[in-house]
């Protein structure tokens, strides 16, 4: 039954919290970051210190709210290998989310959504760097 598959999907996605997401992230380094905030709040916030080849920057909405309707096939072009280990991350997790469903529903398996958020995990890199 395909509702029971799509459930299925999105149950295999991983919730980690800041901490934990990021002493896995460290600990792997075919780890790749995904922060699906948008352009104004990685402007007003920042970015992850980490390095480009390890991160995408990839807003799932823009600022009026509307769904950017470049996020997968972008997303495909940068993430090529289905089950390479996959940390998304927002503002507080619900975005972070619903991107890693999208995916999910595209065939990729390694999905972890930081539930709680990017200046969490900021949090987390300044205490423990790479």
């Amino acid at each position: 039954m395909e509702i029971v598959s799509d459930l299925e999907k999105i149950m295999e996605i991983r919730q980690l919290s800041s901490h934990q997401a990021w002493h896995e992230f460290k600990n792997t380094p075919t780890a790749y970051l995904i922060d699906v905030r948008t352009p104004q709040e990685w402007r007003i916030t920042g970015i992850a210190p980490i390095a480009e080849s390890r991160q995408l920057l990839l807003s799932l909405i823009w600022a009026d709210n509307t769904f950017n309707p470049d996020f997968i096939e972008t997303f495909q072009k940068h993430c090529l290998n289905k089950t390479q280990p996959l940390y998304f991350v927002c503002k507080k997790g619900i975005r972070s989310q619903k991107a890693a469903e999208l995916m999910a529903f595209k065939g990729y398996t390694s999905l972890v959504n930081i539930y709680d958020g990017f200046e969490s995990l900021i949090h987390q890199i300044q205490s423990f760097p790479l």
